[in-house]
């Protein structure tokens, strides 16, 4: 999981633990799996977790290349 998605989770989880309205709620708390050991130890993992969000790369470079391809629409029509 990416940091940002961790940063926001326990954000979320401190407000919900933080506000008066919800105190009977139960907010589910984040939790992070990580890696421990040697490369090689660990590289099954990793081959899987590479395989695993090889959609992710290609929607960031179908994002990139939108983003470039509104960039330059925007800069021709100066």
């Amino acid at each position: 999981m990416a940091d940002e998605l961790s940063c926001e989770l326990i954000m979320n989880y401190e407000n919900t633990r933080a506000d008066q309205t919800a105190a009977n709620s139960i907010a589910p708390k984040p939790y992070k799996c990580l890696t421990w050991g040697s490369v090689s130890e660990c590289m099954g993992y990793l081959h899987r977790r590479a395989i695993e969000n090889r959609g992710a790369v290609e929607r960031t470079k179908h994002m990139a290349a939108a983003l470039r391809k509104e960039l330059w629409h925007r800069l021709s029509f100066n």
